[in-house]
């Protein structure tokens, strides 16, 4: 999915409609854009963007940096790993293929193969996993939103009523609290009494709006954590120390293994381009790493 899409899909106008595809789009771009600034790269002939979204958003959970002879420089490119060697996720070749070139360079010589951790594993099932959750969690929250601003539910004698009351009900989806009707209309109403409230309490006006808040708030931690980003916890909580060191090395354990591979990576292509080539964590990751390891505050 390409920003040119995302936009189409959430234009303020059809955040309206509680619709699943277009929120799940739109968490699934904010995933991933968390995971491909996950890492800093300093020296490589393109901007990193483009090697960090072939390794964690495509299916293979590996990307090349290969040389174009046909462009003349070193680019990013979707391919497949051949040939043969002693073991099978290790190949001596990188087919590829960019939109103007394509060709199958030698790995070590013009091409460096990016994988994204040890098992190869791509991110993006992990983003499109969390996605899911955080959309119909989303959905639930802008439902219950608009509920609350319902004073109950009505009940007409003819066609025409239930549709000026429909009208009012989608009002709420927009913030409008009010309906203007015609005297006609006022007097048909005033006389006839053709709407009845039943209720002052709609179903889901009680929904714990804040809980699905919280429970955004919690997945998208999930999501840091499955990573290997740690995130401050609420103080609410009241986590101790001892509790969070425990969790230090599962937050880790994934990150420091995507760190490892791009930084044999950068060292691989370092070698070829006789020039330095180097990789570490984001320093908001940096950051961010060091809070399981704080005293918890009061």
């Amino acid at each position: 999915m390409s920003v040119l899409d995302l936009s189409k899909e959430c234009s303020p106008r059809a955040y309206r409609k509680l619709k699943y595809s277009r929120a799940y789009f739109t968490q699934y771009a904010l995933l991933s854009d968390k995971a491909i600034s996950l890492f800093d790269w300093k020296g490589l002939p393109f901007q990193q963007h483009e090697i960090e979204t072939l390794v964690q958003l495509s299916g293979q959970g590996y990307g090349g940096i290969v040389y174009s002879g046909k462009l003349k420089k070193w680019i990013a490119a979707y391919g497949s790993g051949v040939g043969v060697t002693e073991y099978p996720d290790k190949w001596i070749n990188y087919t590829w293929a960019c939109p103007l070139d394509s060709a199958i360079s030698e790995i070590g010589k013009t091409a460096v193969l990016v994988r994204n951790n040890s098992l190869l594993i791509p991110t993006r099932f992990m983003i499109g996993y969390y996605a899911h959750l955080m959309a119909h969690t989303l959905l639930s929250l802008q439902a219950a939103l608009i509920n609350s601003r319902a004073t109950g539910y009505s009940k007409v004698k003819d066609d025409q009523t239930a549709k000026r009351v429909k009208q009012f009900y989608e009002a709420l989806e927009d913030g409008k609290t009010e309906v203007v009707v015609t005297e006609d209309d006022l007097e048909s109403i005033t006389g006839s009494k053709p709407i009845e409230f039943i209720s002052d309490q709609i179903s889901g006006k009680a929904q714990p709006i804040l809980d699905y808040w919280q429970l955004y708030q919690n997945l998208y931690k999930d999501f840091l954590s499955m990573l290997g980003v740690s995130k401050s916890t609420d103080k609410r909580e009241r986590l101790i120390t001892d509790e969070v060191q425990q969790d230090i090395p599962l937050y880790r354990f994934n990150i420091e293994d995507m760190l490892d591979m791009r930084k044999q990576a950068a060292e691989d292509l370092s070698n070829i381009l006789n020039k330095e080539i180097t990789v570490d964590l984001a320093e908001s990751v940096k950051r961010a790493q060091e809070m399981p390891g704080r005293e918890a505050e009061d």
